[in-house]
């Protein structure tokens, strides 16, 4: 039975587009790692049907008719039943009227990041029971028919190319808000006249989706006079598209006619109410009414902020220089909604004066975080008087000063800024940065000309790494015939402000609620105060107290198996256990090793030497004796070195420096490893890269190591070993850190100056995440597998993107003698298990890539390889997928690439062609 309203149609067209969408995610995993032919070809099929409907038929465009939405209902019921209920909450089904299985795992995955849903669904897919071989083919016979019937609607309905699927039917905002900004910034203009003062303000940039409803907007604004800040809040009134006067009092909603009849006072000048709040109630914040080109003055209410907030700010261009690793693909796509919404909102008023950018816009700080809310700031009469004494025009009205390259201009110099800051967003850099990389330049203090210019040629080489959405909206962004008519004609403000929401705040809008299908536009404004920018897009909480970093390490010990041998080095057990009782910490380790030598078996322990022999014999006919003048150069950081060990000694002439990092040690070239991590990991490295140049960085004896430690080691391996390749088999559960921000300063050097990182997954399967330092886009995050390439259960679950892994099991390597009874481990190896030991094996294998590079390409290729993205690119173009992984396997093979010289020298050249 068909739903009995239009408002019922739709709400079930939305939840078949949302479940259809669910359902083709869902499938797209449960099918690439179905075993059995025929539920796999099934699923597929499924998937494909989805993926069919979801992307032609689109659901802003649908024209309801009975067939339309019987077929979306009946296909509705026959998912509903596939959810077994156990997999919910009975709590959770209540809230429901229909379809209540469906809608509750709608809810359930849209909570999941892009990073848990595959580790989710390994428990979902237990629940799931698509029916018996008739009624999966009656299901794909009813999708199939959907599929006729609506695609029949896309003839009818031929979509410009300027046209995109939006999930929700939303309307596009209300011209009054243009109108009610102009009307506040020429009241604050007026009121801040005041010859004893400067005045500035911080006007916060909000999607006043709320607002549009009734035209009336709320601004919430920080005043400021003589370097102090007032939080003060604005009601003004707006109205549609070019009204030049306010609504009359009879207009007013019965809220606003509440305000008035509580009593109003008109404000001449700024100053006398807000020294007079200082004064009389320092934790109030002023409210005023704007209203036919007239400021009043309301009753002030309590404040929740704290006083001194205001004065706590880092701006957008100093937040990308040193911040952006905050960044997650939640908040760059928030932000980028709000930056559309600054534009679409304040369009042509003096707000987005011609010095805007990232230098006005920032971020407050405040005791529990720094709220994902940006601001605009403006200081009233001076960037006004800058606006018009110091732009640079390319345009010019004068006919005898007219040059046609005048003509390559944008007209609206905010969209540029506005498209500069999306790249920066989604690269998390700054523009100067990506400029850098692919040789060009950009400048803060380029004229608009030359930033028009500069922009489009970096965002064309970068585009590809941008997502689908977001590179459409700043391609829109940076054409400048998106403000003229078919005769190029200028359009009105009106229509401007119509076309850049299509073309540009729409499609900004659909990235974040695509990505992130909980969050909700119309909600935004509230949801954004209570992330945290810095905080990884946490909620704001009250800061914890961290200790000092030299009294407490804020890690987890090691598992290594060590003799304490009576020396207390290590940290006490008190300290231990309060740290411990941080929630995020739970079964972290800083050195990822998984398990202890005699849990691994001798059968794993052959099948792992069998894999190295491979990996040798590729070796020994790509690099043999035709070695490279110049060798290259890896960093280990870790535990140290016990330079007695046969392996060692054998091999002197490979370790060319030591320096041991540790607060307490007398003499920096003591690097004696009490633990034997590091001892394990040089000799991989040794055995995986035997030509290269080995330099040990002693980072930590029994305890944990810093940040300040490794940052340091870091920049003496980029500066003074001048090394190629770093690799660090360690990482913390969390930035949360102390003295955190030296580390990531340091990787940052260490890729400016074209170092390659490398670091270890970590070692608690999906119960959490990448740790740090390998989360960071420019450190090659290693995973681990066993010899044939599956997955290792330890590991953190795939992520989009970039998941390489090499065999991490069983893996033979040297321990130190004096942790060793020779007596029956006569050649002092152990077999350690982890990402830990992964890590330093794909170290070893780009290192060899490196060499093989000096050898056989350019010198421009093989400079090039030492790049991140460079290498990552490589390594993924050498590897084979398995279950979600990018498995690094080089063997002799003639399956393998490594088989063929130039079939290896064409899949690298190929490989960072595409970077």
């Amino acid at each position: 039975m068909a739903p009995s309203s239009e408002s019922e149609s739709n709400h079930t067209l939305d939840l078949f587009f949302t479940s259809l969408s669910t359902l083709k995610e869902v499938t797209d995993f449960l099918g690439t790692n179905e075993i059995e032919a025929g539920s796999r070809i099934f699923l597929l099929t499924l998937n494909a049907r989805c993926t069919i409907i979801c992307s032609q038929a689109d659901p802003m465009t649908i024209v309801l008719n009975v067939e339309r939405v019987n077929i979306a209902q009946k296909i509705l019921c026959r998912l509903d039943s596939v959810f077994d209920l156990r997999l919910f909450p009975a709590i959770e089904l209540a809230r429901f009227s229909s379809f209540r299985s469906l809608r509750a795992f709608n809810e359930l995955w849209a909570s999941y990041g892009q990073d848990e849903r595959s580790c989710e669904l390994q428990r979902i897919q237990n629940y799931l029971h698509f029916g018996s071989p008739k009624e999966q083919l009656e299901l794909l016979a009813d999708l199939r028919r959907c599929e006729d019937i609506f695609m029949s609607e896309s003839s009818e309905y031929h979509m410009s190319s300027l046209d995109i699927p939006v999930r929700k039917r939303r309307s596009e905002p209300s011209g009054a808000s243009l109108f009610a900004a102009r009307s506040l910034f020429n009241v604050l203009e007026a009121s801040g006249r005041c010859s004893c003062h400067t005045y500035g303000a911080r006007l916060c940039i909000e999607t006043h989706r709320d607002s549009d409803l009734n035209e009336e907007y709320d601004f919430n604004l920080f005043l400021e006079i003589d370097e102090r800040w007032q939080e003060a809040h604005f009601l003004a009134v707006g109205k549609s598209q070019s009204s030049t006067e306010f609504v009359a009092e009879d207009g007013l909603t019965s809220d606003k006619k509440e305000i008035l009849a509580m009593g109003r006072k008109k404000v001449e000048f700024l100053c006398e109410p807000i020294k007079k709040i200082w004064k009389n109630f320092p934790t109030y914040r002023l409210k005023f009414l704007v209203e036919n080109d007239m400021l009043w003055k309301l009753q002030s209410e309590p404040s929740n902020v704290a006083a001194h907030t205001a004065t706590q700010a880092i701006t957008f261009q100093r937040f990308m220089a040193e911040e952006s690793f905050n960044l997650t693909d939640k908040s760059k796509r928030i932000l980028a909604v709000f930056l559309g919404y600054a534009v679409l909102h304040l369009l042509e008023t003096p707000w987005l004066h011609s010095s805007w950018g990232p230098a006005s816009i920032l971020f407050l700080r405040t005791p529990s975080g720094t709220p994902l809310k940006p601001y605009i700031e403006l200081h009233f009469g001076k960037d006004i008087e800058f606006s018009a004494a110091n732009t640079t025009s390319c345009n010019d009205d004068d006919d005898e000063d007219f040059d046609p390259d005048d003509l390559i201009s944008h007209p609206y110099p905010s969209l540029v800024s506005l498209a500069a800051m999306l790249i920066e967003l989604h690269l998390a850099r700054r523009l100067q940065a990506i400029a850098q990389v692919y040789d060009l330049k950009f400048d803060d203090d380029m004229n608009e000309c030359a930033k028009y210019t500069a922009t489009t040629q970096i965002f064309k080489r970068c585009k590809n790494d941008i997502s689908e959405a977001t590179r459409e909206a700043i391609e829109q962004c940076l054409d400048r015939t998106i403000v003229v008519d078919e005769a190029r004609k200028s359009l009105d403000a009106h229509t401007v402000r119509s076309i850049f929401y299509t073309k540009v705040v729409s499609r900004l809008e659909y990235d974040l609620e695509q990505t992130f299908k909980h969050i909700s536009i119309e909600t935004l404004d509230a949801e954004a105060q209570k992330l945290d920018l810095t905080g990884w897009s946490q909620p704001t909480v009250l800061n914890k107290v961290i200790p000092d970093p030299r009294k407490d390490d804020r890690l987890l010990g090691s598992r290594v198996q060590r003799p304490l041998r009576g020396q207390k080095r290590g940290r006490q057990d008190s300290e231990i256990s309060a740290w411990m009782t941080l929630d995020w910490v739970g079964d972290a380790q800083f050195f990822d090793d998984e398990t202890a030598p005699s849990d691994i078996s001798f059968v794993a322990r052959d099948a792992y030497i069998s894999w190295k022999a491979k990996y040798c014999s590729v070796y020994k006919q790509m690099i043999g004796n035709n070695l490279s003048t110049t060798p290259v150069k890896i960093a280990v950081l870790d535990t140290g070195l016990d330079r007695s060990h046969p392996d060692f000694e054998a091999r002197e002439g490979n370790v060319q420096g030591i320096k041991s990092f540790t607060y307490d040690c007398r003499q920096k070239d003591d690097v004696f490893d009490c633990s034997g991590h590091g001892t394990h990991v040089a000799g991989l490295l040794l055995d995986f890269a035997p030509d290269a140049e080995i330099y040990i960085a002693k980072i930590s004896d029994l305890e944990p190591a810093k940040p300040a430690i490794i940052a340091e080691a870091i920049d003496h391996a980029v500066h003074v070993w001048n090394v190629d390749v770093i690799s660090m088999s360690f990482g913390f559960p969390s930035r949360e850190v102390d003295g955190y921000e030296l580390l990531e300063r340091s990787i940052r050097r260490a890729v400016n100056e074209d170092v390659l990182l490398f670091a270890a997954a970590s070692n608690n399967g999906a119960n959490t995440k990448r740790a740090y330092p390998a989360r960071y886009p420019d450190v090659i995050c290693i995973h681990s597998t066993n010899d044939k390439g599956a997955p290792s259960d330890f590991n953190p679950g795939p992520v989009p993107g970039d998941n390489l892994a090499t065999i991490g099991e069983a893996i033979e390597s040297a321990w130190p003698v004096h942790l060793c009874d020779q007596k029956v481990n006569e050649l002092c190896v152990a077999r350690k298990s982890g990402t830990s030991f992964a890590t330093p094996i794909a170290s070893g294998i780009a290192a060899f890539l490196l060499q093989y590079a000096r050898l056989n390409l350019l010198p421009r290729e093989a400079e090039q390889l030492k790049r991140c993205h460079y290498m990552k690119a490589v390594l993924k173009a050498v590897s084979v997928k398995s279950q979600g992984y990018d498995y690094i396997a080089p063997s002799l093979h003639p399956d393998n690439v490594f088989y063929d010289a130039e079939a290896l020298n064409a899949r690298i050249r190929d490989a960072m062609k595409e970077v």
